[in-house]
């Protein structure tokens, strides 16, 4: 139905964005969210599985490491297990250049006593980096740990994947000249569910427009978009699209942006409401919340 009055962007470029209207459009889309919700989610079982000093043993060959004798000073049950086998985490400590340092390492079935001497490996510049031999740095073997790091990698692969399309987007908002384009062609790329296979979900689109250029060159281009948004990019006999004057092969169509900015009455762009906060919550929520930890845990 294309009975929506006629929108134009009048405002010429370079257009003002708020700082809170471009994060809205950076990390305020669906795929964002859904990426920094498997990412904050994922991390957590990081942070308890992974230990992120391991690189540093497995690299010690650039660095200055040397041996020493240590104590075990305590021998715990994690209440953990692998294959029904209980796994232990053994705290010993070791002296160097009149310090005391301290160090974990794990084992799955018990294998030393507290009280043991065992000879350890540490980093001569950093000693609090340490290793003992026979034993591992995590509760749980390497083969669980690289399976707990797939879903943070499938989170940060969205976030990847949204913020170049979305970079973009700000661009051509920021820089982009306003045209309007006639829809040429649309093809159905997914169809829901049901099983008689109706209802297609998604299409791609093309747009055509012309452009003259500073020598009055009048060419022909077009702008293409997948989405799911089709009440939104079929509401007007011509579509808006922002384009680079410079490469107008470098286009967007206006309504297939997400979170897109609302356009004035005078074609202005308006800012970002202020409700479209939530939309940011679980971003910062995973940002804020694992960069603390990062910090004031995983650095000390």
């Amino acid at each position: 139905m294309k009975n929506k009055p006629s929108r134009n962007i009048k405002e010429l470029p370079p257009r003002h964005l708020s700082l809170f209207t471009k994060l809205v459009l950076l990390f305020g889309n669906g795929q964002s969210i859904l990426g920094w919700g498997i990412f904050g989610f994922g991390m957590i079982f990081v942070w308890g599985f992974v230990s992120f000093d391991a690189p540093a043993y497995w690299l010690k060959i650039f660095q200055n490491w040397s041996t020493k004798s240590a104590t075990i000073t305590k021998v715990s049950d994690t209440n953990g297990s692998i294959n029904e086998v209980t796994v232990y985490q053994y705290d010993y400590s070791f002296d160097h250049e009149n310090q005391t340092y301290h160090g974990i390492a794990f084992t799955t079935g018990k294998k030393f006593n507290e009280g043991t001497v065992r000879e350890i490996e540490f980093n001569v510049n950093n000693p609090q980096e340490s290793k003992m031999p026979d034993t591992r740095r995590t509760q749980f073997n390497r083969w669980l740990s690289l399976f707990v790091v797939i879903f943070p990698i499938i989170g940060l692969s969205f976030i990847y994947s949204s913020i170049k399309k979305s970079w973009k987007y700000l661009k051509l908002l920021k820089i982009g000249d306003a045209t309007k384009a006639k829809m040429v062609s649309k093809k159905s790329i997914s169809k829901s569910g049901n099983n008689k296979g109706d209802g297609p979900s998604l299409y791609n689109y093309e747009f055509q427009f012309n452009y003259t250029d500073q020598h009055g060159e009048t060419n022909k281009y077009i702008a293409k978009c997948s989405t799911t948004l089709c009440h939104l990019v079929e509401d007007e006999l011509k579509e808006i699209v922002l384009f680079d004057r410079f490469n107008p092969n470098n286009n967007i169509v206006f309504d297939s942006m997400e979170s897109a900015p609302r356009i004035s009455p005078d074609g202005y762009l308006e800012q970002a409401p202020f409700y479209k906060i939530f939309n940011l919550i679980i971003p910062a929520i995973a940002i804020l919340g694992h960069g603390y930890y990062y910090i004031f845990y995983v650095l000390q």
